[in-house]
């Protein structure tokens, strides 16, 4: 690490000291999970979801119509466990 200046090597083990010893540091990331952002678009009063065929394949292995009802499958019926595998038709090679 000779090629470092000393200016970086310390924000550099900053950095890492803040990864490393303070891990909760970063759990507010955490918190919120990949399908509660991408399902902010559709909110659990959303109301009604077009029928617009564009698959999303849940980690449940069904195949839903749109992003719209994997939202609210999301939601209102697991209470959040449902997961997204894949946008696209879930096929049994997965």
């Amino acid at each position: 690490m000779a090629f470092l200046s000393p200016t970086t090597k310390t924000l550099l083990g900053f950095f890492i000291l803040v990864l490393c010893g303070f891990p909760g540091a970063f759990s507010k990331f955490k918190e919120q999970s990949f399908e509660k952002y991408l399902c902010q678009k559709y909110p659990p009063n959303y109301g009604i979801c077009s029928r617009e065929y564009n698959p999303v394949c849940g980690k449940d292995d069904v195949t839903y119509i749109n992003l719209c009802f994997f939202c609210w499958t999301f939601w209102n019926t697991y209470q959040g466990r449902v997961r997204l595998k894949k946008f696209g038709h879930c096929s049994e090679r997965d």
